[in-house]
C-alpha cells in the first residue's frame, strides 16, 4: 500500500519534472554554458538536493538527515561513474556524449584527473577504479551497514 507521504512525494516530483523538462532545462543549459563543473553542480547535485532533501522534507513535513542524504548522494555518485554511458576512454580521452554529457560524474572526475596530471590509462583507472572505491569507502563511514539496506 502506498502511503500518503509517498503519494505527496510522487506528485511533487512529477510536477517538478514537468516544469523542469518543459521550461527550465534548456534556459539553464544556455545560462550555464559549456562549463562541465557548473553543469555538474546544477544538473547533478542541484537535482539531488531538490529530489532527496527538499521534496522529502515537504512530503513528510520534517527536517532531513543531511548525513544520510550526503551518504546516499555519494553512493549514487559512485554508481553513476560505473554506469554507461562512459565519458573517459581507456586512452584517457574525454568524450562529451549526448546532451549534458559533460555534466556526468565520470566526465567531471576525468576532467579533474586531467587537471591533476593524469593521462592515458592512468586517467581511466583514476576515474573508474580509484575515485569510486574511495567514494564507497566514504559511504561506508556515513551509512554504516549500507549494504544490508540495499
Amino acid at each position: 500500500m502506498i502511503e500518503r507521504t509517498e503519494i505527496k512525494y510522487i506528485l511533487y516530483s512529477g510536477l517538478f519534472a514537468i516544469v523542469y523538462f518543459m521550461f527550465l532545462m534548456i534556459p539553464l543549459i544556455k545560462y550555464i554554458g559549456d562549463n562541465p563543473y557548473k553543469q555538474f553542480l546544477v544538473f547533478n547535485i542541484g537535482l539531488f538536493v531538490v529530489f532527496f532533501i527538499f521534496f522529502k522534507s515537504l512530503s513528510i513535513s520534517t527536517t532531513t538527515d543531511l548525513g544520510l542524504s550526503f551518504g546516499l548522494y555519494l553512493m549514487f555518485f559512485a554508481l553513476d561513474i560505473w554506469l554507461p554511458e562512459y565519458h573517459v576512454t581507456i586512452n584517457g580521452e574525454l568524450v562529451a556524449g549526448s546532451l549534458l554529457g559533460t555534466s556526468t560524474a565520470d566526465y567531471v572526475i576525468g576532467l579533474s584527473g586531467q587537471s591533476m596530471g593524469f593521462s592515458g590509462i592512468l586517467l581511466f583507472l583514476f576515474t573508474y577504479i580509484l575515485v569510486p572505491i574511495i567514494t564507497l569507502f566514504l559511504v561506508s563511514k556515513l551509512l554504516p551497514n549500507f549494504v544490508r539496506r540495499l
